[in-house]
């Protein structure tokens, strides 16, 4: 039997942002829905945590022969970070490095592991809630962070090709291309301001959901 591409009736996207960028990447307008997304409206914050941990999420991008097209890997932004954290180490109790589930064998210098004193967890997950700040390239981690209201920034180096994170694309958190843009966010009080914009965006989505089932079961 030979094989056929099945492609969407109807897309289904967050935001007006969102409805936009589908449009550029070619999806016709009449069939993209904005309904907002359920699981990110129920996300509570959570209280910040006295021992001001740190933690970077892992994304092994040169594992990945479709993601070349980035122009940057996994050890580019670790370049950034381990060169940052060397700086402010001192600011944070635990600093976590976060594998992904598709990480078999992180090799990272042993040297810099002693230095910083780094924690390797098998994923981010674990340490989410006792981290204040999360580090990290487009995780999907790095959401739940956001709407749990944590400090959360975006590592990608200049050289990138493009930005794949939603979060620092529509500039909801801050993004830093080097060593010393992340010290600098790292040392200020980050605070990601368009929270209750996003928040309110978001209001409604399980009703939204629900109106787009009905309607297409009636059409």
């Amino acid at each position: 039997k030979k094989k056929k591409n099945m492609l969407a009736t109807k897309i289904c996207v967050i935001d007006q942002d969102s409805l936009l960028e589908a449009i550029q990447e070619g999806i016709k307008k009449e069939k993209i829905h904005i309904i907002g997304q359920p699981a990110l409206e129920n996300i509570k914050p959570i209280p910040k945590n006295a021992a001001n941990n740190i933690m970077f999420v892992n994304q092994p991008i040169s594992k990945y022969p479709h993601l070349k097209f980035l122009n940057y890997n996994e050890k580019d932004v670790w370049n950034i970070l381990f060169d940052s954290i060397k700086k402010i180490r001192d600011n944070y109790k635990f600093f976590y490095f976060a594998k992904h589930p598709d990480d078999e064998n992180v090799i990272l210098d042993q040297k810099i592991v002693d230095e910083l004193k780094i924690k390797v967890i098998e994923n981010g997950q674990q340490k989410l809630k006792s981290s204040n700040t999360i580090l990290g390239m487009f995780s999907t981690i790095m959401v739940d962070a956001f709407f749990q209201r944590k400090n959360v920034v975006g590592i990608q180096p200049s050289k990138r090709k493009r930005n794949c994170c939603f979060l620092s694309r529509k500039k909801y958190i801050p993004l830093v291309s080097n060593s010393q843009e992340l010290i600098n966010v790292l040392t200020n009080d980050n605070k990601n301001s368009d929270f209750l914009k996003v928040q309110q965006t978001l209001s409604g989505s399980l009703n939204k959901l629900n109106s787009f089932f009905i309607q297409e079961k009636n059409n």
